[in-house]
């Protein structure tokens, strides 16, 4: 069996108050390493997209059903599918880094895939028809699956960048980017009208993180 070395006895107090170290030291290591910076850019992209999603399929799916209650029912279904083309992603995100010739490219690539099919459910926001119902599932489902394919070429790439000692660090500053900028971009999106522009400021949120891409970055 592996065993774990031992470590320092600590309390909650000492954990909180380790915290706010732990913050600035993984906002230190954006501030000084521009891969690092883009990655977590990208984590604020990827919370606004998801926010959106979470925040406006619910209502969409009611409008699809007729009912809050039946409408509950598809969206319980569709997050299912959303964790399956997530695994999905997952899984495919070897194949895709080979495809695109690195980690970086990859991640491109499938943000830019995610960013369709936000596109796709913006243009079939206001169509009820049996294609454009099919449309919106196949967007839905493209967003989650290029949002999973890009997240293990992201943490290879944090992986190769951050020694061991500071691993753990980025990847909590990375997950609080996530849910802070998401946070916020859901404010903005839940203050828009009914229609295309949430599903397109969506979009834009990840086509730019999408862009952060496009320039490859130096060797640490």
């Amino acid at each position: 069996a592996l065993r774990e070395p031992p470590r320092p006895r600590t309390t909650p107090l000492g954990v909180l108050r380790g915290v706010p170290s732990a913050i600035s030291g993984g906002l230190r290591l954006g501030g000084r390493d521009a891969l690092i910076r883009r990655l977590l850019m990208t984590a604020g992209a990827a919370g606004t997209a998801l926010s959106a999603l979470e925040l406006l399929t619910p209502g969409r799916a009611a409008g699809i059903t007729g009912a809050a209650e039946s409408g509950a029912v598809l969206f319980a279904g569709l997050a299912a599918a959303g964790f399956v083309c997530s695994a999905l992603g997952n899984r495919l995100a070897p194949a895709v880094a080979r495809l695109a010739g690195g980690s970086e490219r990859a991640v491109q690539l499938s943000l830019m895939g995610s960013v369709g099919g936000l596109l796709v459910l913006a243009a079939t926001v206001s169509s009820g028809s049996a294609p454009a119902l099919v449309l919106t599932v196949a967007g839905y489902a493209l967003v989650y699956l290029g949002l999973g394919a890009a997240g293990p070429s992201e943490n290879d790439l944090l992986h190769r960048r951050v020694d061991a000692s500071g691993r753990a660090t980025a990847l909590s500053v990375q997950s609080l980017a996530l849910q802070l900028v998401g946070a916020g971009g859901g404010l903005v999106v839940g203050a828009l009208p009914s229609g295309p522009l949430p599903w397109l400021l969506a979009a834009a949120a990840l086509l730019v993180g999408a862009l952060l891409w496009t320039r490859r970055s130096t060797p640490a």
